[in-house]
């Protein structure tokens, strides 16, 4: 497999985004077929904690919405999180990823999540092979390659559920490339996500990794930087906006006690690296 976690620096980028951070605007977290109650909350809830709530409205938005148009005035931030993309797909069809696409590209930014992450990239490979295989191409192409899925260990589809079929696996150490004088290394919560596969021509000023699968022999990318025309997209395949508590684990199990002891110790990290995320998108955090 390529090398794709080649460290390109993007301070200067972000001293442009903050430069031109809007003093007030509206993020817009999607809430209609392919999500999950439960995500969109924890979405909503975690983006309050780490911004500076004055200065932003955080709404829910569906897909009869985004196909409307006008949306797109005053909105800072679009995001897809967690469920399933195919959903996503279904519900917005040809128009409405059209607007979603020309939003971005017009000077927008996005944010997607796990599923979020799938659904922004070009080219989906989920299980390949197997009987659960999700794989062809999607239609916003901000990542210019592919996303792969990342298997945990457990044979099943993940369930699109935070609670459901939970192993050891469900935790991921993922380490920080260049953003500061010291790498950031902390664990996340994974659920069915992928790591970003690169070719040979991808271009390295277009796409920055931000942060690689540690224990992955490979270290691939796991959260992506993508420049797409004069906005930003930022893709993920693992879950920033969950805490342990957030996922009412049964500490009587070995396994689901030790994937709530590995998250709390990297809880502040976690935070941390969100908020520099949310700072590459053009965000003020709350510090």
């Amino acid at each position: 497999m390529p090398d794709t976690t080649t460290n390109v620096s993007h301070s200067s980028f972000l001293t442009d985004l903050n430069s031109v951070v809007m003093a007030c605007g509206v993020i817009r977290v999607y809430a209609g077929e392919g999500s999950t109650r439960r995500g969109v909350l924890r979405l909503c809830s975690c983006l309050k904690q780490l911004l500076e709530d004055k200065l932003y409205n955080i709404q829910t938005v569906m897909p009869a919405e985004l196909i409307k148009g006008g949306w797109e005035e005053g909105t800072v931030l679009l995001i897809f999180g967690g469920g399933y993309d195919q959903g996503y797909q279904q519900a917005l069809g040809t128009v409405g990823m059209d607007r979603v696409r020309q939003y971005v590209q017009e000077g927008g930014s996005y944010l997607g999540l796990c599923a979020g992450g799938y659904f922004g990239s070009e080219f989906v490979e989920f299980d390949k092979g197997g009987p659960l295989e999700v794989c062809g191409e999607r239609y916003l192409k901000f990542f210019p390659v592919k996303l792969k899925w990342l298997p945990t260990g457990c044979n099943d589809r993940e369930n699109h559920d935070p609670e459901s079929s939970i192993s050891r696996h469900r935790c991921r150490k993922i380490t920080t490339l260049g953003q500061k004088d010291s790498n950031i290394q902390t664990v996340c919560y994974y659920n069915g996500g992928g790591y970003f596969v690169s070719s040979d021509t991808s271009d390295p000023e277009r796409c920055t990794p931000l942060a690689s699968y540690e224990e992955h022999p490979d270290k691939p990318p796991a959260i992506v930087l993508c420049r797409c025309q004069t906005g930003t997209a930022i893709l993920t395949g693992v879950h920033l906006e969950f805490a342990a508590d957030d996922l009412h684990l049964d500490l009587e199990k070995e396994n689901q006690r030790i994937i709530a002891h590995d998250l709390k110790l990297g809880e502040q990290l976690r935070k941390e690296m969100f908020r520099e995320v949310l700072q590459l998108l053009g965000l003020v955090v709350d510090t």
